[in-house]
């Protein structure tokens, strides 16, 4: 019979994905402590892109959560529970782990647990990872970038983003704590502060309390596209109608870039994000952390800035007929994917998307070079400039 249950809150952005995959293919060893992780692995009505999400996490429980689907919530939760009181009933400790927990009302969460695992719930520890501010914004804006949810530049998606909250930690993590208690604990994702470097091993000790715990294999660092590749990302958006699962297996698809340049926020914005969430970043430090960590991450984030805006115009990056060969290669790409080839956009649409996309004048980076090698750059070259099979993957947290 288990003893304890962990639930992982995210945040999302901040190694989620790592954790998850260590934990779903059990390549750890924990000092004889026995883990559970109920991946949910039958087929779900839902179909294929939600049963890859459920066999990774717990996502499509904390949507449900959110959105207030009673009905499905009930009914993963009790296949949850039924894991852990079949396959799990010789474990020590179950975990749950999914990042999208962090827009889920805690009130929810709580009388979720208390109704499908109630021996479990009244004890459950839960963790979130909060990513500095300036990192958060840029890497929210690359994944929203490379999804098509906000087809604005960075200042646009900065200015979104404050309004709605979504980026001050501290109101969230005290509703958090004014339902758990001290059962709940908020972490700083900065590498210098977590377990060896590591968010996978600073996890799993806080989950094993503190036991050894030996990686069997070394995470996966979750990838993001470097520039050049969210400008291609960029402009199928803007001519194609890419579902997320679409736009996720492209992205995939391209491989690493080791010689693209990364976005890098412009200077201007950064100098506003400092001055909008240096209160939350004190308020966060203070209250949970004990120490000014988001605030002198706040302060240094300058540092990594841009000194004008970059562009995310694929005709700045990629020369016309590199363009030409990497849209043929993106098609037949994604004609293999579940659903087909995605549908073209309107004339008008694009040239609509395109005017909400466009971004100020600064220089452009650098062209690639052209012919076949330069068309397949930013990804493991093949013959005909498409990625070779194989190339490495990452994951969406």
């Amino acid at each position: 019979m288990p003893q304890q249950l962990i639930v992982h809150l995210g945040d999302v952005k901040t190694g989620s994905t790592s954790i998850q995959t260590i934990l779903r293919n059990r390549t750890f060893d924990a000092g004889g402590v026995r883990v559970f992780y109920p991946a949910l692995r039958e087929a779900e009505d839902e179909g294929a892109q939600v049963l890859a999400q459920l066999a990774l996490n717990h996502n499509a429980v904390a949507v449900a959560l959110r959105d207030g689907d009673e009905a499905r919530a009930q009914r993963l939760l009790s296949r949850i529970a039924a894991m852990v009181a079949d396959e799990g009933a010789d474990a020590d400790v179950v975990i749950l782990s999914a990042e999208w927990f962090e827009f889920v009302a805690p009130e929810r969460l709580r009388d979720a647990l208390a109704a499908h695992l109630p021996a479990l719930a009244p004890g459950a520890r839960l963790i979130s990872y909060v990513r500095p501010h300036a990192e958060r914004v840029l890497s929210a804006f690359q994944e929203n970038r490379k999804l098509d949810a906000f087809m604005a530049g960075p200042a646009g998606f900065h200015e979104r983003q404050l309004r709605a909250g979504t980026f001050r930690y501290a109101p969230r993590l005290r509703r958090w704590r004014a339902v758990f208690g001290d059962r709940f604990e908020a972490r700083a994702m900065i590498r210098a502060r977590l377990r060896e470097n590591c968010v996978v091993r600073d996890f799993l000790g806080y989950a094993l309390d503190g036991a050894p715990v030996t990686l069997r294999e070394e995470p996966e660092a979750n990838r993001s596209l470097s520039l050049r590749q969210l400008a291609f990302m960029t402009l199928m958006h803007r001519n194609f109608v890419l579902r997320p699962h679409q736009a996720r297996r492209l992205s995939r698809a391209m491989g690493p870039d080791p010689e693209g340049a990364p976005l890098r926020l412009p200077i201007a914005l950064i100098r506003r994000i400092q001055a909008d969430y240096a209160q939350d970043a004190a308020e966060t430090d203070r209250e949970f952390f004990g120490a000014p960590v988001l605030s002198e991450a706040l302060a240094r984030a300058h540092e990594k800035a841009a000194s004008e805006p970059m562009s995310l115009r694929a005709r700045d990056h990629y020369a016309p007929d590199e363009l030409a060969r990497m849209r043929q290669w993106a098609l037949e790409t994604l004609a293999q994917a579940p659903g087909g080839a995605p549908r073209p956009r309107k004339p008008a649409q694009a040239k609509a998307r395109a005017a909400a996309g466009k971004p100020r004048k600064g220089p452009a980076a650098p062209r690639k070079p052209k012919g076949p090698a330069g068309a397949a750059q930013g990804a493991a070259a093949a013959p005909g400039g498409r990625p070779a099979q194989g190339a490495p993957k990452a994951g969406e947290g």
